[in-house]
């Protein structure tokens, strides 16, 4: 169980840090990281 609460941590905080990233400087790679988080969640969703 805490296995399952450090992994949904450091989910939140890897699409942070990634949203945090293409915030600050928007290029095409950081851009492309937030294409990829965005699929992820999606692929969580459904």
């Amino acid at each position: 169980m805490g296995v399952f609460y450090f992994f949904l941590i450091f989910l939140i905080f890897l699409i942070f840090l990634i949203s945090l990233i293409s915030l600050i400087s928007p290029i095409p790679s950081s851009s492309r990281f937030g294409n990829l988080a965005d699929i992820f969640i999606t692929k969580l969703v459904s």
